[in-house]
């Protein structure tokens, strides 16, 4: 993943210190900066593929099943009294949990504002099913990462 940051980028940024040891196999990984993993996650070389950023469309079928309602965890607080009105779930207002700013939000920003439009838009492309799939817009939040 190394290879996509220019030889400039990743001789200077990237030195002895930072390397993660890991693996039974004793040997030492370099420590991969973000907008590296996202221009590699980006394209679709195979020896950078991995099914912690597979797409969900490809791992399983969610599709296959009916559902009633979904909600997002970085919403919960907001859907569930839609949840339970549509559910018919009444006097259980102990169970919704309290709306609070994300704590994520600030760290999301500052990572995804270093990453060229470019990647953004290959990272769109890959994951296009997913974000249909579960209701996200990508586009919405281009257009939030532009606000900050």
């Amino acid at each position: 993943m190394l290879e996509t940051l220019s030889s400039n980028i990743s001789k200077i940024q990237i030195g002895h210190d930072d390397m993660l040891h890991e693996g039974s196999d004793n040997r030492s990984y370099p420590i991969v900066p973000f907008p590296a993993f996202i221009k590699a996650v980006g394209t679709n070389r195979t020896e950078w593929q991995d099914p912690h950023w597979q797409l969900i469309s490809d791992l399983c079928a969610p599709c296959q099943i009916d559902y009633d309602f979904i909600i997002h965890t970085e919403t919960i607080a907001e859907d569930y009294p839609l949840f339970f009105r549509k559910a018919g779930i009444t006097g259980r207002e102990d169970l919704l949990p309290e709306v609070r700013q994300r704590k994520g939000d600030n760290l999301f920003w500052k990572f995804y504002k270093q990453i060229p439009i470019d990647d953004l838009w290959r990272i769109k492309e890959k994951f296009k099913a997913d974000y249909d799939m579960f209701a996200y817009s990508f586009n919405d939040d281009i257009l939030r990462l532009f606000g900050h």
